[in-house]
């Protein structure tokens, strides 16, 4: 509502009924205030949030004029509730009547001006156009005069349904300070010659219209702008150079648009900047670094375009910084950054679909005014930090997509209304009997979760498929895909399946339910027999060891570990063909907790034998093998051996050269094994390690003999992509890529 008061020509315009239906009106509410003393007044329920308090006229009128009906309002007001009883009335009526009696003609460039606006902005079509064109230039809807006649502000209502083009004869209207045309929808064209012209102009608002071509570069001519706003449009180019001359700018609003380019460096002059709003565009290059000089930011929004490189340390100097929007940005492979938890002051915080690794760090949640947090679609790891219960002003939290395999407390935050988790690696352990604020009730979303894993161990004749899911009411049921309607494996309901190598090549996955969390329901991946972890095929070479003995005398050893899981407990028993020079210890037993698991197979020289270049083959027999006959028959492929026979010479037959060999398989998942060659006894180090140079597993550290390695590596914990393997040695040093695909 506008206060101030109409003058008497257009107060008495409005023909002799309306005057006198205006006086019964006063009348009535006269009488009506005289029975009920200060009751409500009806029309002032109309208009938003107004007190009266000793007003003060005239100086309202040197500010701005009142739409006439409201004037007129407060005149039935003043009658209606009782003025001769009203403790101060200073001002009321006695100031009305000084101004009843000023006219102000509208200045006549600034009224073809208008006229010009109205026809250019489609006015015939307008959902509100009070007094255009009818009445005196001051009753027109929207529009503000000074006491010169001249306009200063032009302000139409939201949803007014504007359209065509900004005409250039706005640019006459050089008194303007106020702006606002935003949430017409339909206008096209911001006219540079208008545009330039307006230097008194403050606060534009051109926002929600379908604004297209570029934006003028004349914009940076308006000295006095303090906030621009062009969000919710269709302009295109790079954003203006000039627009870096706008010293007193506190609010720059270009989201939402279709500009191009890279944001200009001439921006880092804007240093009262509060408010950078960039957002949804097409913006190209690197990350500026320099956007952390901008230090009176308190929004920060450039989400939804091309940026890429990193995110600069250097924004960790807006301490001022309440919101931080870098949604799906290009950026490189990152961890959290520690700078984020110096922005005390921070409530919204969006990193969403920005490539971000690793685990969230539990200082986030110290974070006190922190209100609403982005991080889905990226490759978070690893527990939701259990101090959540910290973030006590929490109220949304979205991290949907990532590899979350456990969710912290939220029981004690009051505050909280959503919660998105779904598709991370969380089974039915984290939702059982879960507590939930009741702020959070209907606003929880944990359904669906990714696939869980399917293991798949095969030996000569079956393949045993698992899953390994947490929960205490679980329900399994095992499918066939590709059999009619993936039928369900009649009796297969545990987590384990046990199916027969002539049976066709099928997908087999398991569905897993839970009474307690009837929302989710778990699918682990389908898997065939030729996924297998691990197989057990003959291979007697890989599993007859030669072993060169040397003098000395000394025991030696070598491991022993099975590839497979042979789906029952397995005696292997070690044998020598060359019993005199050389023992070897007795059976080795596995079963499925420790199949895996090397085990030590002990060779002790003869006494007295002469063991120059002499041979020990060791022959591995197998019992306890279902369906495989007692004898020495090799079914099973061993590790390759680790020899160290005496301290002098350790190994097999000496390799010619060191070498790093591609791992086999590749691509792979979840396991490969890294085959590598010593020359000689040394220190040696094999890691794994991401694109982003992290280390993921050590493998191999410590002295290792001259021999040839094969190595196992599982990588069920890690994410698909491309990883590193390095071989180390104090003289050497090997790297190759391997490739996971889950």
């Amino acid at each position: 509502m506008r206060i101030a008061y109409s003058p008497s020509t257009r107060l008495y315009a409005q023909g002799p009924l309306r005057c006198v239906r205006r006086f019964l009106r006063r009348a009535l509410w006269g009488l009506a205030g005289a029975l009920l003393g200060f009751g409500a007044y009806p029309v002032l329920a109309q208009s938003a949030d107004v007190f009266v308090d000793e007003p003060d006229f005239m100086r309202l009128r040197m500010e701005r004029y009142a739409n006439a009906q409201d004037s007129l309002d407060l005149v039935d007001f003043y009658h209606g509730m009782g003025e001769e009883d009203w403790m101060d009335h200073r001002g009321w009526l006695e100031a009305s009547e000084k101004m009843a009696s000023t006219v102000v003609a509208a200045d006549e460039a600034d009224s073809l001006a208008l006229v010009d606006f109205y026809h250019a902005a489609g006015g015939k079509d307008w959902r509100i156009r009070t007094g255009w064109l009818e009445d005196p230039v001051m009753d027109w809807h929207g529009v503000t005069l000074n006491e010169e006649g001249r306009v200063v502000s032009l302000e139409m209502n939201p949803f007014n349904e504007l359209t065509g083009h900004l005409c250039p004869q706005l640019g006459r209207l050089t008194e303007l300070r106020n702006l606002d045309l935003g949430d017409n929808r339909d206008l096209l064209v911001l006219s540079s010659a208008s545009s330039g012209r307006l230097v008194k102009l403050k606060e534009p608002v051109f926002t929600a219209n379908r604004l297209t071509g570029p934006i003028p570069s004349e914009l940076g001519n308006l000295a006095k702008l303090e906030n621009l706003n062009l969000r919710f449009n269709d302009f295109t180019g790079s954003i203006p150079a000039s627009l870096g001359r706008l010293t007193k700018l506190k609010g720059l609003w270009l989201g939402h648009n279709d500009l191009a380019g890279s944001i200009p460096s001439e921006l880092r002059n804007l240093v009262e900047l509060e408010y950078l709003s960039l957002e949804v565009n097409g913006l190209r290059d690197v990350f500026p670094a320099w956007l952390g000089e901008l230090s009176q930011l308190k929004l920060l929004s450039l989400g939804e375009n091309a940026l890429t490189g990193s995110i600069p340390s250097s924004l960790g100097n807006l301490t001022n910084l309440e919101y931080l929007g870098l949604g799906h940005l290009h950026f490189d492979p990152y961890v959290f950054p520690a700078w984020i938890m110096r922005l005390t002051r921070l409530r919204y915080l969006a990193l969403w679909r920005t490539n971000l690794r690793g685990t969230i760090p539990p200082a986030l949640f110290d974070l006190q005014r922190l209100d609403t947090i982005f991080l889905s679609y990226n490759d978070l790891k690893g527990a939701l930090p259990d101090n959540i219960a910290n973030a006590k002003a929490l109220k949304e939290l979205y991290i949907r997509e990532n590899n979350l395999d456990s969710l912290g407390d939220f029981s004690g935050l009051s505050a909280l209304s959503a919660v998105v988790v779904t598709l991370n690696r969380l089974t039915f352990e984290d939702f059982e009997d879960r507590s939930l604020p009741a702020s959070l009730i209907g606003g929880y979303e944990y359904a669906p979760q990714r696939r869980v894993p399917t293991h798949v161990a095969r030996s000569a004749f079956q393949a045993t498929f698992s899953v390994e899911v947490g929960g205490t009411a679980n329900k399994y049921q095992w499918y066939r895909e590709g059999s009619v309607n993936d039928e369900a494996v009649p009796g297969a309901t545990s987590d384990t399946l046990v199916a027969s190598l002539s049976d066709p090549p099928l997908c087999y996955y398991c569905k897993i339910t839970n009474a307690k969390v009837p929302d989710l329901t778990l699918y682990s991946e389908c898997v065939s027999v030729d996924d297998a972890d691990t197989q057990a095929t003959p291979d007697v070479e890989a599993s007859t060891h030669t072993l060169r003995l040397q003098e000395g005398g000394d025991p030696g050893s070598y491991m022993l570990a099975l590839r497979t899981d042979p789906g029952g407990a397995v005696t292997v028993t070690p044998s020598s063909s060359n019993k005199a020079s050389a023992t070897v210890s007795g059976a080795l037993s596995f079963d499925s907790s420790n199949w895996g698991t090397p085990q030590t197979v002990t060779v002790t020289p003869v006494d007295d034998a002469n063991l120059e270049d002499d041979t020990v083959t060791i022959t591995h027999v197998v019992q306890g093998y279902p369906g495989v006959p007692v004898g020495p028959v090799v079914t099973v492929t061993v590790a390759d051996a680790t020899i160290i026979i005496s301290a002098e010479e350790e190994g097999q037959e000496i390799p010619a050269a060191f070498a790093l060999e591609q791992n086999y398989p590749n691509p792979f998942n979840p396991s490969t094994t890294i085959a590598f060659t010593l020359n000689k006894a040394q220190r040696a180090t094999l890691s794994v390690y991401d694109l982003l140079g992290q280390k993921v597993q050590t493998l191999v550290d410590g002295m290792r003999p001259a021999a040839r390695y094969r190595i196992p590596f599982d990588a069920s914990d890690l994410a698909s992509g491309t990883y590193l393997y390095v071989l180390r040695t104090e003289e050497e040093i090997a790297v190759k890529t391997m490739l996971l695909v889950k």
